[in-house]
Order: structure tokens, then sequence, then C-alpha cells
């Protein structure tokens, strides 16, 4: 099955608690261990807001 295919019939409960990690494109179906919930994103989001007003990051950093 196809990212495509899979993503139309899935869902994936993330359980990564990384909260800085690199972006990444996804080739192939989702592993559960490399994706964060929503609770982790929201924090990994508080953080770069607050390098990047704190002028801690460059574009470049909050890109990845």
């Amino acid at each position: 099955m196809g990212l495509e295919e899979y993503a139309k019939h899935a869902s994936v409960k993330g359980t990564c608690m990384t909260v800085e990690k690199s972006y990444f494109r996804l080739t192939q179906a989702p592993d559960p261990s490399e994706v964060r919930p929503e609770p982790v994103l929201v924090e990994a989001l508080k953080m770069l807001e607050s390098k990047w007003n704190n002028k801690r990051a460059d574009y470049k950093y909050i890109d990845d």
C-alpha cells in the first residue's frame, strides 16, 4: 500500500515525546514512534516561538 492510499484509510497516534527534532518528509507509512502527538507539537511550537521572539534562533533554524 502506497503512502497516499495509506493516508486515506488510517490515522496514526504518535508516541514520540521529543520536543525538538528536525523536519522530514514522509516517503513511507509513518512509524508512530517517529510521530509527535498533538500536546508535544503544541509544546514544540511554543518553544520555537520563544526562541524566535527572543532572537535565539534565525529563520533557517525555525524552518528546520
